[in-house]
């Protein structure tokens, strides 16, 4: 528990509940340990509060003893699961993040494209209130699977079905670091099922966000019923219906005529961009939320600027509005180093 609490209070000693329970921080880390050991542990009420990223988001904040056992029981878990992971998911782990994701999708696009000489369809699609919708006994049955021991998995039903979305047995709060796992092992079901099912070799998933390359568009359109469905019937999961399209990447001479058009992108733009980093920033900087899961969970940084990023190699076409996500993307890039 001591190591536990060593990782969750890094950046946060200033906080005033910090101080608080650092103030007989031996007596509630023992305390803690014999309620853990005696299966009396119960976890406690969430804070609640909104960001704009930019539209509003629900963020709830668990209490610092309950933090500090999300830190161990995520110490506990992160290791194992981590090994059951596909190679193509990003989200929140160790040694990935957006810019190995990108790097991911650039290579893929480069292969399917063959060198930018044949067509590359991009299917990218995208869950609707993806943490509000989150079965919590779907959750819970996938984890009994891998875990045994009887003492774990009533913790980890404690620290679930502490949280209440207002419909019962849904969702899961942004802010818990033990969400951004959670997520990440409910997700591994779809993984494995578009990888071995769907047999998708070009296939990439950050969090909510995923997409599928293909030289063959038709294929890609006959996929989408079948993620539909496997969503739906297995993950209680449904897609946004106004955030799944079929994209095309082009070699094209037009690259630096995007970058142009990124330049002049308009004041509003600017400021919406900016409000998604303030919002984010004051979330972070006053430790409300688990600094693992604010870039993943709040930033919406979609599969689309994978390839702005690379631009100068990837000319976008139709689909994707090049100057509203080049301004995104310069604005929240220094912080994506922060959290990578």
């Amino acid at each position: 528990m001591l190591v536990a609490w060593k990782e969750f209070a890094k950046g946060k000693r200033k906080k005033l509940d910090v101080q608080e329970f650092q103030y007989r921080l031996m007596d509630n880390i023992l305390e803690l340990h014999r309620e853990l050991k005696a299966g009396t542990y119960h976890h406690g009420e969430y804070q609640h509060f909104k960001i704009s990223d930019p539209k509003p988001r629900d963020i709830h904040k668990a209490s610092v003893r309950d933090r500090i056992v999300h830190h161990a029981l995520y110490r506990q878990l992160y290791p194992f699961f981590a090994r059951t992971f596909i190679a193509d998911s990003y989200s929140c782990q160790k040694g990935k993040g957006t810019h190995k994701a990108m790097d991911r999708f650039r290579a893929y696009a480069h292969k399917v494209s063959q060198n930018h000489t044949r067509t590359c369809y991009v299917l990218k699609c995208d869950i609707r209130k993806f943490f509000a919708s989150i079965d919590q006994r779907a959750l819970l049955s996938i984890v009994e699977r891998y875990v045994t021991d009887a003492h774990i998995v009533a913790l980890i039903k404690n620290v679930v079905e502490s949280f209440n979305s207002g419909v019962l047995g849904k969702g899961l709060p942004l802010g818990n670091l033990t969400s951004q796992l959670f997520v990440n092992i409910y997700m591994n079901e779809f993984d494995q099922y578009a990888k071995h099912t769907l047999k998708a070799k070009h296939y990439v998933r950050y969090a909510d966000d995923f997409v599928f390359l293909s030289q063959d568009r038709e294929w890609l359109v006959s996929l989408l019923p079948r993620i539909a469905t496997y969503l739906s019937e297995k993950l209680a999961l449904e897609l946004h219906p106004n955030k799944v399209s079929i994209q095309t990447f082009s070699c094209s001479a037009d690259c630096h005529e995007a970058e142009d058009a990124a330049s002049v992108a308009g004041e509003s733009r600017h400021r919406r961009s900016s409000d998604v980093v303030s919002g984010i920033i004051v979330a972070w900087e006053y430790g409300e939320v688990e600094d693992e899961g604010v870039f993943g969970k709040c930033l919406t940084l979609k599969f689309t600027v994978f390839s702005l990023h690379y631009y100068r190699s990837f000319a976008i076409v139709r689909d994707i509005n090049t100057a509203d996500f080049f301004q995104n993307w310069m604005q929240v890039r220094w912080f994506q180093n922060e959290c990578d």
